[in-house]
């Protein structure tokens, strides 16, 4: 099977794209009786510029952003001179309107962010019928719900085992509660870092400074130790930015468990339904404690906001379980490198993976993909992804961490192949390609070289604050 990757706007179509009108390329609600080695795995992504207020608006242009990358996955598939299509999965970033101080002292509204990956057979002959196998995503964009039911015990435990491969490899999990007496899934706090591993598998995330140890599986589990001892627990980051955690490909597991409190109170519960389970904590405003001699359980409800129909409750958005007081996470800058270099390398065809981390030292992050692809973190900005052993993207981020506080990095100006840091889009135009493509603030064009995407803060002078650079 071969697999492509294809970040796309959906703004323009190349001119070389057959039109829809000639022809179209079904998306199937069972997968066909074709062998997957004639096939294609793209992914294909946008945003709304950024989130209304208003529900029923907001559900609008989820709707509408839905039917242009379905719609965009078609054209695909026709330049690919595929014929079918099956939906593998949909991801959606659905967050709250919120507003503050985002980089730079600008308020910036979160963006709705909606992306499918999607596998494209080619030759499939469809007049032998499809099989009696559901696709994880129906034809209509949505989550195919006959392919994703489980049994009402899987809500209280489960039991795992996924292939023995590495970065993949899952021990056997047999509950998913937290508690001051269970730990979490079963890890007590003062564990070492090579007991979580054993017993929860290898991370997607690993950051490190000095004594302090950072552990990510998933969006929701992550894991602080310091001298090699775990000593705490919480499922969100204070030290990564949102930038920083949307551009990470987690392994997958995890999210798709949700934890429940004591055995009992999932994410997302309401306050008023689990009363008598929080009786015996002591309550903090929205925040409730259990405690023993050396150990707190933190739980905190905020008001929510069902954006489908409209509706408000207060439920348990964050937790927290510790031993002691807060260790402030300081990350220092471990490289000196030269981005020069790393352009010679491209040129030159050696961009292997010993090769670069060689050249650019001891990274302070890294993070693990399914696909045995992983990137290292390097200071506030740079990112280098790599696949299949290889260099495969060059990322500046505008912040890798959440808060100045918990970094001690300069503000630091970088430039890569004449594109340089804060320059704004008048200045930068000259150097775009023929065929590029721009959607609000997103410029995208190819070089010999490099498939370069720049993003420019419209209500900053259009000034650049964030680029990659994906290695053809």
């Amino acid at each position: 099977m071969r697999y492509i990757f294809s970040s796309l706007l959906l703004s323009a179509i190349a001119h070389s794209t057959p039109s829809i009108a000639d022809t179209e390329v079904s998306i199937l609600d069972y997968y066909p009786n074709c062998s997957k080695e004639n096939s294609e795995l793209i992914t294909v992504k946008s945003k709304a510029k950024e989130l209304l207020i208003n529900v029923k608006k907001n559900q609008k242009q989820r709707d509408v952003l839905q039917a242009k990358l379905l719609q965009k996955i078609k054209s695909i598939a026709l330049e690919n001179n595929a014929n079918a299509i099956v939906l593998l999965t949909k991801k959606i970033d659905y967050p709250e309107r919120l507003t503050g101080n985002y980089g730079g002292g600008l308020n910036k509204i979160p963006s709705l962010k909606l992306s499918y990956d999607a596998l494209l057979y080619s030759e499939c002959d469809l007049s032998k019928g499809l099989t009696n196998e559901l696709s994880p995503i129906a034809s209509n964009g949505n989550r195919n719900i006959d392919s994703y039911s489980l049994p009402i015990t899987e809500a209280m435990s489960f039991d795992i085992k996924l292939e023995q491969k590495e970065f993949t490899k899952r021990p056997k999990v047999i509950t998913n509660s937290i508690s001051l007496v269970d730990g979490i899934y079963g890890v007590k706090i003062g564990s070492t870092k090579q007991s979580i591993v054993s017993i929860l598998g290898t991370p997607s995330v690993e950051l490190s400074s000095n004594n302090l140890t950072l552990y990510g599986y998933g969006r929701e589990h992550w894991f602080y130790f310091n001298d090699n001892k775990l000593i705490k627990f919480q499922n969100s980051t204070e030290e990564l930015s949102q930038e920083l955690v949307n551009e990470i490909e987690f392994l997958p597991f995890f999210d798709e468990r949700k934890w429940l409190v004591n055995g009992v109170i999932p994410f997302a519960a309401e306050y008023s339904t689990y009363q008598n389970e929080l009786n015996n904590a002591k309550q903090m405003g929205d925040s409730f404690l259990f405690e023993s001699e050396s150990e707190k359980l933190e739980l905190k409800f905020s008001p929510s906001t069902n954006f489908h129909s409209g509706g408000k409750k207060n439920s348990l958005q964050s937790i927290k379980l510790q031993k002691g007081s807060n260790i402030p996470a300081r990350f220092k800058s471990l490289s000196s490198f030269d981005l020069m270099s790393i352009n010679n390398l491209v040129i030159k065809g050696n961009h292997e993976l010993d090769t670069v981390i060689e050249l650019m030292g001891e990274p302070i992050a890294k993070f693990f993909a399914v696909d045995k692809s992983q990137a290292y973190l390097f200071d506030d900005h740079l990112m280098l992804s790599f696949k299949h052993g290889y260099l495969s993207k060059v990322t500046f981020l505008e912040n890798a961490f959440s808060n100045k506080l918990f970094s001690n990095f300069e503000n630091k100006k970088w430039n890569f192949n004449r594109i340089e840091l804060a320059k704004n889009y008048n200045e930068l135009k000259s150097i775009f390609g023929t065929d590029t493509v721009e959607m609000d603030n997103k410029v995208e064009y190819e070089t010999e070289l490099y498939n370069v995407t720049l993003f420019f803060d419209e209500e900053n002078d259009n000034k650049l604050y964030s680029a990659s650079f994906e290695v053809l």
